[in-house]
C-alpha cells in the first residue's frame, strides 16, 4: 500500500496497511503509550532542542490570549504535559488540566 496522501486516507492506513478508523485509533493510542517514556527525550533529539523554544513561544502567546479570562485552562491532546509544565511557569496559581487519550504519556 502506498502512503495516505490525504486526510480521508489517514483515517483508514497505519504504517502503510489498510485498516479500519478503529484499528487506526487502536494502532495510535498503542504507539504513543509504548514511546511516552522517552518522547521528551526524542523530541530533544530530533529537534536539537529547539521543541523547546517553540513551547515557550505557545504558551507566552497562549497567556496573551487568555488575558485575564477566570477558570482552569486545559491541554487537550496534551501528550506527556510538557506545555503544561511551562504553562505551570507562567500561572503558578492556576488549575491546568492535561487530557490526552494515551495513558502512557500521562504523568
Amino acid at each position: 500500500m502506498e502512503r495516505a496522501t490525504d486526510l480521508e486516507q489517514m483515517k483508514t492506513t497505519f504504517g502503510g496497511r489498510a485498516v479500519s478508523e478503529d484499528e487506526r485509533q487502536t494502532e495510535v493510542t498503542g504507539l504513543f503509550n509504548r514511546i511516552a517514556p522517552r518522547y521528551d527525550l526524542m523530541n530533544d533529539l530530533m529537534s536539537f532542542g529547539t521543541h523547546r523554544l517553540w513551547k515557550r513561544k505557545v504558551v507566552s502567546r497562549a497567556i496573551a490570549q487568555l488575558g485575564d479570562v477566570p477558570g482552569p485552562v486545559v491541554d487537550l491532546a496534551g501528550g506527556t504535559g510538557d506545555l503544561a509544565l511551562e504553562l505551570r511557569r507562567w500561572l503558578p496559581d492556576d488549575e491546568i488540566i492535561v487530557a490526552d487519550a494515551s495513558k502512557g504519556c500521562s504523568r
